[in-house]
Formats: structure tokens, C-alpha cells, sequence
């Protein structure tokens, strides 16, 4: 071994007595601590200045909300209080396209900044073999030489003493280790406080207008929904009870990971209500032009389609499974469709006759398809039940993912909505080859 390029240096830093150790420690945090600075610096500046644009959105909402008040408590005129509207307008504008660009600034500096650390994977060591290579030569000394058994003895005591003391001082590491994460954890916390705050407010500002909207809505509508009420109140209660009798315990929708935190916190929305959100869509066109409506699956995954996505859709950072409550069949607003809905044949189709009970017994219909199936499946592995609007999160049950791996992403999420491992989900039915290159028609 040639000892001025390559030794070992684990060994040479073991030899060492405990004041050197400590010394060349404390010199190895110094040297991460100033790494860490340098690389997460940039980072910092970025966060910083989203965070400024951030509340600069919100003092425009909080401005424009407050201006609205104006116009509508006026009784003179109002015309410097419209064009304060329009100012403030464009200025929320401008304020939101500043706050994307610097939030793909964030992304790209998060990914600068990850690309930069694992080129420095192995810093640390070569910091190491720095800062021991001085004590290299008394080392190979106390290795070749000769050692009488007195000195054996009295080192192997004075090893036994330094355990102790390496012991004691990594239990104290580990100590200052648990206290700096703590108090990290009290500074996200805070962080995350006024976030929540902040986006309570907004909540607030947008609630209040839904809740303005919704009471004209709502005189319109009442008596509209009264008279729907009363004729679809008996066909509601006999799906309910054949859904019962066929022992439905879930609705299955499919999504992104990407889209998970949006769900949990408002519910699946349609297509049309997400318009001009970040959200990863499954199905990007929508041929069918069911842009109101939700799809979900009986039971079991459309795992045709859920196998597509899954392979087109490279954005995603992972996909889950959501188990939703199957008494969304007799309580929402529900299309029972025997088949894929982006059917060419469907658009001929009249509305109304798919929210029946005659169509919701299609679902299970053509007995030759369906030999050993459970009762609780749909005939067609391609059927969908198509929920109108939205799935509020009252109605999720449960989130499967396939694997630990992907549960351990989610540790938040199960905080709120339980998160389960169920790798069949992400598999096809058992009767997959009997629709291969087959499915139900509209017309039979």
C-alpha cells in the first residue's frame, strides 16, 4: 500500500486519542456546515422572495375583497371604486405571474440544488483522509513496530476507556442532533401555521363569494331540484338497496400522487371546475365531452386504462387508488354507463336514461361475460359510474398504493385519510383475457 495515496483512513482516525478525534470532528462539521451553506444559498434567496409574492397576492385579495365591500355599501357614486377594481385586478394578475415564475424557479433550484449534492456524495470522506493524513506516518509506526505486552495491556485498556468516552459522545451528538431537528421542526411548523392562515384567509375571500353566488343559485334552482327530488327519490332508494344486495363496499377512481394533496383537501372535481388549475389530468382530450362529470369504476380499477396512464403519463410522480363510499350510487348525481363513456355510440345516447335503475342493472348485465365474477363487480372491466360536479372528501374512504415504498411517501396523508397497501389493484382482473380485444356495446 502506498501510504502518501491510499491508506486506510478509518483505521488511522481510530488510532488517534480522543482530543485529536474531537478536533478533526468538530473540523468535519465545520467543513459541512460552510458546504451546506454555499449549496442551499441560492435556495434560500428563492423561497424568500416567493414567500414576498405570496403576501403580496394576498394584501391585493384583502384589497379587492375590501373594495368589493365599497361598491356594494355605496350609495353615491362609484366610479373611482371601479377603477380601483381594475387596478387591482391587474395587479393580482401580474402579482400571480410573477409567483409562477418564481415557483418554477424554486422547482429548478430544488433540482440544481440535488443535482449539486449528489455530486458531492463523497466530500465528507476526502475531508477525512484530508485532515488525518498528517498522523499517517505515527500510525503505520504503531502498526509495523513491535509492541511489548505491557503496552498491549495498557492499550487495550485506554481503547476500552476511549469506547467509553466515543460512547458518551455520540449519545451527545445525537442529543444536539435530535434538539437542531426539533427546533427545525417548530420553524416548519410556524412556517406551515402561517401558511395555513394565509390560505385561510383566501379561503375565506372565495367562500364568502361561492356563499353569495350560491344563495342566487340556489332560489333558482330550488324549485327545479324539489321536482327532481321527488322522481328519482324511489329509484335512488331501490339502487341503494341492490347495490346493497350485491355487496358494493367501494367506488374506485385513479389519480397522480401529484394530485393527492388537492383531493384531500377539497375532494375529486370534474374536469370543467379544475380548468386553469395545476393538476395532472388522466385523460387530456376528453372525447367524450363529459367535461362536468367524474369517472369512477365499480368495485375494481379499469385497470385497460389505468395500465395506459400509467405508461403515457410520465409527469406523474407515482399513482394511487381511492376507495370512495358506494352510497355515492343513491346520493349523488350518477350516470351508470355499461362501458367506456368515450364510446363513439355514447354521444347518441339520451341522458336521463343512464341515471335509472334499468341502467344501473346494466352495469351487471350479458351473464355469458360474467362467469365467475363476484357480484360485486361490473360486467365490462371498462364500465363507469360518472358522478356529476364533485365527490366531496366525506365520501373517501381509504388511499391504496401498491407497495411500502409508496405508503412511506405519504405519511401525511394518512394523517387525514387512511393510506393502505393493496398491490391487486394495480393488477388486471382475473378475467382479463376474456376481454381482450372485447367489450360491451351500448346497442346490445
Amino acid at each position: 500500500m502506498d501510504s502518501s495515496t491510499d491508506f486506510d483512513a478509518a483505521a488511522v482516525f481510530e488510532s488517534l486519542d480522543s482530543d485529536q478525534k474531537e478536533k478533526i470532528h468538530d473540523a468535519l462539521e465545520s467543513m459541512e456546515i460552510q458546504r451546506q451553506a454555499v449549496l442551499y444559498s441560492e435556495l434560500t434567496k428563492v423561497e424568500e422572495r416567493k414567500a414576498k409574492f405570496d403576501q403580496d397576492l394576498q394584501d391585493v385579495e384583502y384589497e379587492i375583497a375590501r373594495n368589493d365591500e365599497l361598491i356594494r355599501s355605496s350609495t353615491g357614486s362609484i366610479d373611482g371604486e371601479k377603477k380601483r377594481a381594475g387596478d387591482l385586478w391587474f395587479k393580482s394578475k401580474d402579482i400571480q405571474r410573477q409567483l409562477t415564475l418564481v415557483r418554477r424557479e424554486v422547482a429548478e433550484c430544488w433540482e440544481a440544488t440535488e443535482r449539486k449534492e449528489k455530486a458531492e456524495v463523497g466530500t465528507r470522506e476526502l475531508n477525512l483522509i484530508q485532515l488525518i493524513r498528517p498522523h499517517l506516518n505515527k500510525y503505520l509506526t504503531e502498526k509495523f513496530g513491535r509492541i511489548a505486552e505491557t503496552n498491549k495491556r495498557e492499550k487495550r485498556k485506554k481503547e476500552k476507556a476511549e469506547r467509553a468516552q466515543r460512547v458518551e459522545r455520540e449519545k451527545k451528538e445525537e442529543t444536539e442532533r435530535a434538539e437542531r431537528k426539533r427546533r427545525l421542526g417548530e420553524i416548519l411548523t410556524k412556517q406551515a401555521e402561517k401558511r395555513r392562515e394565509q390560505e385561510a384567509q383566501r379561503r375565506t375571500i372565495r367562500a364568502e363569494r361561492k356563499r353569495r353566488l350560491g344563495e342566487i343559485l340556489t332560489k333558482q334552482a330550488k324549485k327545479r331540484r324539489q321536482q327532481e327530488a321527488q322522481r328519482r327519490a324511489i329509484s335512488r332508494e331501490e339502487i341503494s338497496k341492490l347495490a346493497i344486495d350485491r355487496g358494493i363496499k367501494s367506488l374506485i377512481h385513479f389519480t397522480p400522487i401529484n394530485n393527492l394533496a388537492s383531493i384531500i383537501g377539497d375532494g375529486l372535481y370534474s374536469r370543467s371546475s379544475l380548468k386553469g388549475k395545476e393538476f395532472i389530468y388522466t385523460d387530456e382530450q376528453r372525447h367524450d365531452g363529459w367535461w362536468d362529470w367524474i369517472s369512477l369504476s365499480v368495485s375494481f380499477p379499469n385497470y385497460k386504462m389505468f395500465y395506459l396512464k400509467r405508461n403515457q403519463l410520465t409527469a406523474a410522480e407515482g399513482w394511487v387508488v381511492i376507495l370512495l363510499e358506494p352510497k355515492i350510487l343513491w346520493e349523488l348525481e350518477c350516470r351508470y354507463l355499461l362501458t367506456n363513456a368515450a364510446s363513439r355510440e355514447k354521444r347518441l345516447l339520451n341522458d336521463e336514461h343512464w341515471s335509472s335503475v334499468d341502467a344501473f342493472n346494466g352495469l351487471f348485465g350479458s351473464e355469458t361475460d360474467r362467469e365467475g365474477l363476484p357480484d360485486r363487480f361490473a360486467t365490462d372491466p371498462q364500465a363507469e359510474v360518472m358522478v356529476q360536479g364533485h365527490i366531496p372528501i366525506s365520501y373517501i374512504r381509504d388511499i391504496v398504493v401498491s407497495d411500502n415504498s409508496v405508503k412511506g411517501r405519504l405519511d401525511e396523508i394518512d394523517e387525514v385519510v387512511s393510506v393502505s397497501v393493496n398491490p391487486t389493484f394495480f393488477r388486471p382482473r382475473p378475467d382479463y383475457e376474456h376481454w381482450t380485444g372485447h367489450s360491451l356495446s351500448f346497442e346490445s
